[in-house]
């Protein structure tokens, strides 16, 4: 993609999300896209929607569980409300569609207190059984 007037480059690499229709097809098979379920374009309706093992440990521990938990916009939006309430309510609100209940709100607040940070509870918020079955 040029750097023609007005248009904007688009970096790749660690710190850029693209949409999986500006990546290269097929993707490498570690990618992301790949495990979870993207066709190798070899064969018509090859792709998966079933999760397995591989999945599972992708979004614990891969790429993109890391740089949601770090850098994001959801982490960085989440800074900067002004109470560990108020920012816990965001992630809910984010990640699961609905506030956070009281007894969450309060796991969460000891969570914190006791030195996890806001990319901890995303982490758990988004490897939770409640976010697996909202998506």
């Amino acid at each position: 993609m040029g750097a023609g007037k007005g248009r904007k480059v688009k970096l790749r690499g660690e710190k850029s999300w693209l949409r999986a229709s500006e990546l290269p097809q097929p993707m490498p098979p570690t990618h992301f896209l790949r495990i979870a379920g993207q066709s190798a374009r070899e064969v018509a309706d090859d792709g998966s929607i079933e999760g397995g093992i591989t999945e599972s440990l992708a979004m614990m521990n891969g790429e993109v569980a890391k740089s949601l938990m770090t850098d994001s916009l959801v982490i960085k939006a989440t800074r900067r409300k002004n109470t560990q309430v108020e920012q816990i309510a965001l992630l809910y609100r984010t990640c699961l569609s609905r506030p956070p209940r009281m007894q969450d709100t309060k796991q969460c607040i000891a969570a914190l207190n006791q030195g996890l940070d806001l990319g901890d509870i995303a982490w758990a918020l988004l490897n939770s059984r409640e976010f697996m079955f909202i998506q």
